[in-house]
């Protein structure tokens, strides 16, 4: 991973160059890198694709929307947890921290809970900087399909075109796992 000025570091991954910030105790952060196209329009209820590439450098310094869900109440009220914003477009992605130089590292990808309902890979306690900086490991963590747009089986709604559905939000984390095996070494 290459490093520019004023903080911010440069990476190369499948898709293009993305851009990222260095935190405390040198370690790189990368957030909303997709590993799949956005699941809107004919690719909604279908299986994950590969993104496009892109050309110049992809601002990755925040995080991408959530995936679409209903609100969390209990973290809302007892956590003091803020609602974030949430959107199909943009939501397939990853979040990555990693530590200053090039040696091969352990990568530890977090796949959140939420009972295939709720969360993402940006909440407070899946903030990756101090394992990273503390362990000298890789963390990952991830975003996949909700609810009824990952997890509906449509094909008697829709077509059988649609066979892939009801477990689309399975088939996001393998694809996520896959974006890691081939560019976690980057």
């Amino acid at each position: 991973m290459a490093v520019s000025g004023s903080g911010e570091v440069i990476a190369l991954v499948g898709g293009g160059q993305v851009r990222g910030t260095r935190r405390r105790g040198g370690v790189q952060r990368y957030l909303g890198i997709p590993y799949a196209a956005d699941p809107v329009g004919e690719l909604r209820f279908r299986p994950p694709v590969k993104p496009r590439a892109w050309s110049g450098v992809r601002d990755c310094r925040a995080a991408s929307p959530a995936p679409p869900q209903g609100p969390d109440q209990l973290l809302e009220d007892v956590v003091g947890a803020e609602r974030v914003a949430t959107d199909e477009a943009g939501s397939l992605t990853v979040n990555v921290w990693a530590p200053d130089g090039g040696a091969a590292r352990p990568v530890l990808v977090w796949v959140h809970g939420g009972a295939y309902v709720q969360g993402y890979g940006h909440q407070v306690w899946t903030d990756g900087e101090r394992l990273a900086e503390r362990y000298g490991v890789v963390v990952v963590s991830l975003n996949y399909r909700l609810g009824a747009l990952g997890w509906l089986y449509v094909p008697e709604l829709l077509g059988e075109e649609y066979a892939g559905s009801g477990n689309l939000g399975l088939q996001d984390q393998i694809a996520a796992l896959a974006w890691v095996r081939d560019n976690i070494a980057h």
